[in-house]
């Protein structure tokens, strides 16, 4: 997916903004196909907490209503440059690649 920052206009922005209609395009590829999705978005060190809670809240308001049937879906916020959120987004694809398979057991 596309950083915040090609999408983002401001502090200002709604969940429209904070994924393009591309992304959300792939992101229901994905899950008509069966596949786990774990949504991650990266360079969230150059944005204030503010910003970062605007842009999380964002993603999720986003994805929740395009895909109410695939419940809440894991989204991190991560540096890749500062290495932050990167336990939270392993942890985050770990959980997902169990509740998908549980699906297909018993």
């Amino acid at each position: 997916m596309q950083s915040h920052s090609q999408t983002l206009t401001g502090a200002h922005c709604t969940h429209t903004q904070v994924i393009t209609h591309k992304e959300l395009d792939l992101a229901g590829t994905a899950l008509r196909e069966g596949k786990a999705l774990v949504v991650a978005i990266n360079k969230m060190d150059t944005l204030s907490p503010k910003q970062q809670a605007t842009v999380l809240d964002g993603l999720r308001a986003a994805l929740n209503s395009r895909f109410l049937t695939a419940g809440q879906l894991p989204v991190v916020g991560m540096s890749a440059k500062e290495g932050d959120g990167v336990e939270a987004l392993m942890d985050a694809v770990t959980d997902s690649y169990a509740k998908w398979n549980k699906r297909w057991v018993g």
